[in-house]
Parts: structure tokens; sequence; C-alpha cells
């Protein structure tokens, strides 16, 4: 079977179709010890755009575009976090970092209920993070999962503690090219894939 034959059969599988909301982890890849955290669940979904500056070019002799060349390119990533934690409120400020986020834990109390304190305000270098994002597709056996290799914090939002409404955090994300990836394949990959026990089905790299 041809490649072509083999996608339009992948097409025409309605497992493809996503309804699950997406689940969000960041690895910081300034850390000693780099490690996926999941910064939760989100609210109306993950977008993604990926743009491309497009410079045409003709000749004298025609009237119109003959060639293309790119120029530019530029992906982004925008989510809002469901759970307003300070993880996830330094994270999208840009101040994941042992140095700004202080965790206290008595002995005589679990984890989950220890003191967390963070004080941002006047860093200037810029958090990269490798953003894992994860979809269950319609049969809920197959996962579409994204891997954005390196990307860094574009905060400008506002937040609010409020009687009548939830309080979120409002992330966006640009991409760097990850000068380790061969080239035309350094922002970030997609897969589909069942659990391990099927293992890995198709993937792409951008």
């Amino acid at each position: 079977m041809t490649l072509q034959k083999t996608i339009e059969e992948i097409n025409r599988n309605k497992e493809l179709i996503t309804i699950s909301p997406a689940v969000v982890s960041v690895k910081r890849l300034g850390a000693a010890s780099p490690e996926y955290v999941q910064i939760g669940p989100v609210i109306d979904g993950v977008h993604i755009g990926f743009s491309s500056d497009v410079e045409h070019f003709c000749d004298d002799g025609t009237t119109g575009p003959i060639g293309a060349v790119v120029y530019g390119e530029s992906v982004t990533l925008r989510f809002t976090l469901a759970q307003a934690g300070i993880f996830n409120l330094a994270t999208a400020l840009n101040y994941n970092d042992e140095d700004y986020i202080e965790i206290t834990q008595p002995v005589e109390i679990p984890p989950a209920d220890g003191d967390v304190a963070f004080q941002p305000g006047g860093k200037r270098d810029a958090e990269e993070y490798e953003i894992k994002v994860q979809i269950m597709l319609a049969s809920g056996k197959k996962i579409r999962e994204y891997i954005f290799f390196k990307a860094v914090p574009e905060p400008d939002f506002a937040h609010a503690y409020t009687r009548d409404e939830r309080t979120v955090y409002e992330c966006e994300f640009s991409l760097l090219m990850d000068q380790s990836k061969p080239d035309g394949k350094r922002y970030f990959s997609v897969s589909d894939y069942f659990d391990s026990e099927h293992g890995v089905i198709g993937g792409s790299d951008y």
C-alpha cells in the first residue's frame, strides 16, 4: 500500500475526531533534573498557531509570481489553566524557578498542604520549557500527543479573585527553534498512538 493510500485509510477513521479536553504538562529545561509536571486541565482548549512569512518573486517577462520562498516562521501556543495554584501562576508569569518558589513542608502534614510562597519582579531571562499536550481521541483508546521542544512564556494577562467568577491563568508561549533537531523538524512533534501495549502508530515533526 502506498503512503497516499495509507493516509486516506487513516483519515477515514472516525477515531481521529477529537472531543476530549487537553491536559498540559511542562518540563523546565533549565532545571537541574528536568521532568514533566502536569499543570492541569485547561478551559476552552489549547490553541496552536503556525504562521509563515512567504516572499513571492517574478521577473520582467511575467505578470504574476513564478516562485516563492519562506523567510520566516512563528509558532505560538495559548491555553487557559483551570487550576489557579501558585506553581501554575509562576509558570504563566515566567517565574517557574527554584529561586522564586519556596515550598515549606512541615513533617506532620501531607505534601499537598505545605506552605508555598512566590515573589516575582525584575527577572530578565526567559525560562525555556518543553511542553506536552495530550488529547484523548473519540474512541477513548488512542491519544494525540504534542511535544513542543522549546517554548518561552509571553505573559500578558490579568487575573481576578471575585465572588461570582472563577480565577484562571491565561498562558501564551512562543516557540524557539531547537537547534539540536534536524533542519525542518525544530518546533514540535505530534503523534497518535494507542497505549504502550499497542505501541506508537504514527507521528510527525515540524
